[in-house]
């Protein structure tokens, strides 16, 4: 008796496999989309360099978190995401120089 198995089952089971694993390797980001404001990313996006902090809180609102080193012109401002990821936007001398749309937890 030969046990072998016929495409009819093997393809399918093949296709399955390769849902599942695609599935499990993007399982992060597919949280983030299911837990993100899609109104509030496009208010992010909006966000450009030079543009100082109140420019920053009139587009996004108040941020939640506030984050400096001492004796440096640099912060941070954060909104939050979901659980530990949050949007952050980077200020020198109170103006935008960078952008994060997956900052870690503040």
């Amino acid at each position: 008796m030969q046990t072998r198995l016929k495409p009819r089952y093997l393809i399918p089971a093949t296709l399955v496999v390769i849902l599942i694993s695609t599935v499990w390797h993007f399982r992060d980001e597919l949280t983030l989309y299911w837990h993100t404001s899609a109104e509030f990313h496009a208010r992010f996006e909006k966000i450009e360099r030079g543009q100082t902090s109140s420019e920053v809180e009139e587009i996004l609102g108040k941020p939640a978190h506030h984050f400096a080193f001492e004796d440096s012109p640099e912060y941070y401002l954060g909104w939050p995401r979901y659980q530990h990821t949050t949007y952050a936007v980077k200020f020198r001398d109170g103006h935008v120089i960078a952008s994060y749309d997956r900052f870690g937890s503040f």
